[in-house]
This record gives C-alpha cells, structure tokens and sequence, in this order.
C-alpha cells in the first residue's frame, strides 16, 4: 500500500472521466464535489481500481438512459462517506 496526500474531487474527476465512455452506451455519469480540495492520505492507485470497478458494475446493471451520480463532501475537515446513486434501479 502506498499511501500520499491526494485531493480527492480531482482523483475522482479523473475516475470519472475514464468511466465516460463505457456509462456513455448505457446512460450518463456525474460527479458533485465542493470547489475547495479535500485532501486525504490515501492509496491513489487502490481507489481508482475500487470505484473504476463500481462504475464499469453500474454501467452494465444500469437501464438504458439511467445515470449514475457520484458525491463526494466533507464536514468539519472530514470527508463524509462518498456516496453514489444508480437511477433509475435496475
């Protein structure tokens, strides 16, 4: 495991981008994230590989037209727990 500072709205947006087209032949996919960074030591490479891998499951159990919205936000100088919506259910 390599753990190092990374602004995760900018690892997911990356992610995200990745994912476009693959979720472009089933729907769409968002990303919500807050204008300030929000900086964690984590395993960049790890993350990636996990939500990759959430978004490629989404897209091939999603409805055609359906989208996935992923939001990531902090409080307090704490990331809340990322959350994603599939719509619609499958």
């Amino acid at each position: 495991m390599q753990l190092e500072p990374i602004d995760l709205g900018q690892l997911l947006s990356q992610i995200t981008e990745d994912a476009r087209g693959l979720m472009a032949r089933y729907g769409t996919i968002t990303l919500v994230y807050p204008d300030q960074p929000i900086w964690a030591m984590i395993d960049a490479l790890r993350l990636d590989r996990a939500i990759g891998n959430l978004l490629s499951y989404a897209a091939k159990n999603m409805r055609r037209g359906g989208s996935v919205q992923l939001t990531l936000a902090s409080h307090a100088g704490q990331v809340k727990r990322p959350a994603a919506s599939l719509l619609p259910l499958v």
